[in-house]
């Protein structure tokens, strides 16, 4: 079954994932169709996956070209921290979770999901497959399950009409003033700004 978290599907094919507080956890991008790029186990700086990863990665308008250069040699150097697909995800030796729950304790398994657009529906089975062949999750016989919780695909938080870098900088700078800070970007006044 699934978390509570949501996954948003993008026109530009970004995901992202969403606590049910609608705060941002991850975002991703939907793993290019060359598999030929999955190398990161076995060729982690072949040039092709390198140069996807440098196109996938978004680096600020606000850096000068010399320190965009730098960001594009750092990616490219550690090339082979970045995964193109959930597929690439290496597990990390001797981490675990587990959930300390009273065994007791008992949690809703009545299926209440919200019905999904067609779109949505094909991209949550190709998620699951996806996970289900990098062995992230597992099928289950349903009558273990122990709990269940609806899954939503949502827009992403700063899709389309979210704030612009100067934006959020005028909100930096309000916050920090408001909490007896100095200023911590040079802006010129906001225009037409109404509080």
């Amino acid at each position: 079954m699934f978390t509570d978290k949501t996954h948003t599907v993008n026109e530009d094919n970004t995901v992202c994932e969403v606590s049910e507080d609608h705060d941002v956890l991850v975002e991703m991008e939907s793993p290019p169709e060359d598999n030929s790029l999955f190398t990161r186990q076995n060729d982690p700086y072949k040039p092709a996956r390198v140069n996807e990863i440098l196109k996938l990665v978004q680096i600020g308008t606000d850096l000068s070209d010399d320190k965009q250069q730098q960001v594009q040699e750092l990616i490219t150097e550690y090339a082979d921290t970045f995964t193109l697909a959930v597929s690439e995800v290496k597990h990390v030796k001797g981490a675990s979770h587990i959930l300390h729950i009273e065994p007791t304790a008992t949690f809703s398994t009545k299926v209440n999901q919200k019905p999904l657009t067609p779109s949505q529906k094909e991209y949550l089975h190709k998620s699951i497959d996806n996970m289900l062949a990098a062995g992230i999750i597992e099928q289950c016989d349903p009558a273990k399950v122990k709990c269940v919780s609806l899954t939503t695909l949502a827009q992403k938080a700063h899709a389309g009409e979210g704030l612009s870098l100067e934006e959020l900088q005028h909100h930096v700078n309000e916050e920090c003033v408001k909490h007896g800070m100095d200023k911590l970007f040079a802006l010129p006044p906001r225009p037409n700004h109404q509080h």
